[in-house]
């Protein structure tokens, strides 16, 4: 699955630089204003893209390093190019594998990962790793997709799932997107497991007036069509112009987009028997608009 996960962003990088980077740039501000940040952490980022995140961080953490990994090399190839633009010395970015991070343990102060969730095989290994980089009383920042998301595109293809229902028989519409979307609570209780305390869980939805052309091309520059793979080859040409329509349809009053996020702030502790007593507390949760 990873292999297919670096051929979707290998092949994809720069339409998603391009159509899906920006909108997500008030997410990446949030997550950092959550994060408190001092000015001398030593961050990594997971699933860094084509950088945008990890480069606000370096701006604001003179003193400290950001390290991005990506498993996409023309990611890496375009975060790089991003940061050297702009003469960053304090950040790199590395291919590398999500659950086989080359990090010594307790190497960083800091750990952010964004929509990155959702293509994890191996969900709890990542955590471990994640719990194994991190040093003691250093902090997770994650944004991750609700169930939600993607609400226009899901409801959109409900139609076209019935009419070739011999096709999708078993697929979850919200999986369509990658291997599993979690919700809030599963994520708060995945991270309780590792050993995380979450001292602040919430989720915002962010509304964007789209065309439908505009829309397909941010959701396939996000997963190159995942959702056609149980059609037929030879069929995948008409079920895209049914899809267009489809969303057309829902258009003519005017197609406004929501994506619903999940931003979660953990903090890691020492003494890993306290995931029990910490998983039993109750955490913070707000929502915005």
């Amino acid at each position: 699955m990873q292999e297919q996960i670096k051929e979707i962003y290998d092949k994809t990088a720069k339409e998603y630089d391009h159509l899906v980077t920006p909108c997500r740039m008030c997410q990446f501000l949030t997550l950092i204003y959550e994060l408190n940040l001092r000015g001398n952490e030593k961050i990594l980022e997971i699933g860094s893209g084509p950088g945008a995140l990890s480069i606000q961080l370096a701006k604001l953490v003179k003193n400290g390093e950001v390290v991005g990994v990506d498993i996409s090399e023309s990611m890496i190839e375009l975060a790089n190019a991003k940061a050297e633009a702009i003469s960053l010395r304090n950040i790199e970015f590395v291919c590398g594998d999500a659950l086989n991070l080359n990090f010594p343990d307790r190497s960083f102060d800091i750990v952010v990962t964004s929509y990155l969730l959702h293509w994890i095989p191996d969900i709890r290994r990542f955590l471990h790793e994640i719990y194994r980089v991190l040093r003691h009383g250093g902090k997770l920042g994650i944004i991750a997709p609700s169930p939600n998301m993607y609400g226009e595109l899901r409801r959109a293809y409900r139609r076209i799932m019935k009419k070739y229902k011999r096709y999708y028989e078993g697929t979850v519409i919200q999986e369509m997107i990658g291997l599993r979307v979690y919700s809030e609570r599963e994520i708060q209780k995945l991270l309780c497991l590792t050993g995380f305390e979450i001292i602040k869980s919430f989720t915002m939805r962010f509304k964007e007036p789209l065309t439908p052309e505009v829309y397909l091309k941010r959701v396939n520059a996000i997963t190159d069509e995942k959702y056609l793979d149980p059609i037929p080859t030879k069929l995948r040409s008409v079920v895209r112009e049914e899809l267009m329509n489809e969303l057309s349809e829902m258009s003519k009053n005017g197609l406004i987009t929501t994506e619903c996020s999940i931003f979660i702030i953990g903090i890691k502790r020492k003494e890993k028997h306290e995931k029990l007593r910490l998983c039993n507390k109750s955490n913070p949760c707000r929502t915005g608009a």
